[in-house]
């Protein structure tokens, strides 16, 4: 009865700060306006110039379409708005009748002042995928599949709630990340498996790959000289007040950190379960045995987990390998330059620690489990 509980309080939880993300309103002082986003369907195009030369080399689009608006405060109005944008891709937003578009609405005390086209409405899709996902975790996985979303839930709500505003804030990025991974790593393993030997096991070991991917970005960063200013996004921040003087290295440590946890987790789970499962078909099975069980379970899961985070790396950074080929830069040019240098950084820190955290995790398991009838 307690289990149940816990498990719907958390999930009220989840569904309370998710019903709170839609709304975005904001104040515009130099105008005298606030701005509200709301959802539009463009109903007709009245007027289309394409490839206007605005300047030299500079081409311009431009529309006059009618838009209904279809959410918010001013849901139902029919508006005309001018899109205007030039050729370049990845910002130009040509629409055509018939498309769901994200509006930026402008008002005053008076009501409607002016609306633009901000982008293309996606969150319908990103709901449906959702909704699959959803039903085939509890299809599948039923009451095991409910714990799990849960605790991606909760997992949610930690980095969302905890982790990124402590870091805005001026927190060290560093230090933040660790105690997040820590809460994280351990409400998901006791609503996954309860408060056991097992969840105890795979604990200890996701914690000591956590402290042993910190302290070896922490090295290599600093020998290595990167900076954390890398990305396009990373030197945008920069570039925010909050951030004038702020050390952009422990970003990128944080996301070095956050970015194995998730592997180190399944790694030690699966050892921890597997062994649990061997003490419990033998009596008084012997240290030694379990922990060479353990082992055995830990290296067939490293050689694919390793591949899974190589692969999960290359394909968040394939534009970028794709334009360093392009460009057919030597190989002792791509191998020291930071932005690739940050990737096989990343992926090489959290694969070590993902492989130290297997014989920990079977030790401690074995410690735990040994002599059980």
């Amino acid at each position: 009865m307690y289990k149940k509980i816990v498990l719907i309080l958390l999930t009220l939880m989840v569904f309370s700060f998710c019903s709170g993300i839609a709304i975005g309103y904001e104040e515009i002082d130099e105008f005298n306006l606030s701005e509200a986003y709301a959802k539009g369907k463009v109903l007709e195009i009245y007027e289309e110039k394409l490839e206007q030369e605005i300047s030299e080399g500079i081409l311009e689009n431009y529309q006059r379409i009618l838009v209904e608006i279809t959410s918010g405060d001013f849901k139902g109005r029919k508006v005309q708005i001018e899109n205007s944008f030039i050729n370049s891709p990845g910002y130009e937003i040509y629409v055509q009748e018939g498309d769901k578009v994200l509006l930026s609405v402008l008002y005053d005390d008076s009501g409607y002042q002016k609306a633009y086209v901000v982008d293309f409405v996606r969150d319908i899709y990103i709901y449906l995928l959702i909704g699959i996902f959803v039903l085939l975790m509890l299809l599948i996985g039923r009451s095991k599949g409910l714990k799990g979303l849960i605790s991606l839930g909760v997992t949610f709500l930690v980095i969302y709630k905890i982790m990124i505003p402590q870091i805005f804030a001026g927190r060290s990025p560093v230090l933040v990340t660790i105690l997040s991974s820590v809460v994280i790593a351990f409400i998901t393993f006791a609503i996954v498996s309860g408060f056991t030997k097992k969840s105890v096991s795979a604990f200890l070991g996701t914690g000591a790959g956590l402290i042993l991917a910190a302290v070896l970005a922490m090295i290599i960063s600093n020998v290595a000289n990167l900076t954390g200013l890398s990305t396009e996004e990373s030197r945008m921040l920069f570039y925010v007040p909050e951030f004038a003087d702020y050390n952009m290295k422990g970003i990128l440590l944080s996301g070095i950190i956050l970015g194995a946890l998730g592997a180190v987790m399944d790694v030690c789970m699966s050892i921890a379960s597997s062994t649990e499962e061997i003490a419990n078909a033998g009596e008084n099975m012997s240290f030694a045995h379990l922990f060479k069980a353990g082992m055995n379970v830990g290296n067939d899961v490293m050689g694919t987990m390793t591949n899974t985070l190589v692969l999960a790396y290359t394909g968040a950074s394939l534009p970028l390998l794709l334009l360093l080929m392009a460009y057919e830069l030597p190989f002792l040019h791509l191998i020291n330059f930071e932005m690739l240098a940050d990737e096989i950084i990343r992926a090489l820190i959290g694969t070590i620690a993902l492989v130290a955290a297997i014989p920990i995790t079977a030790f401690i398991s074995a410690l735990l489990l040994k002599h059980k009838s």
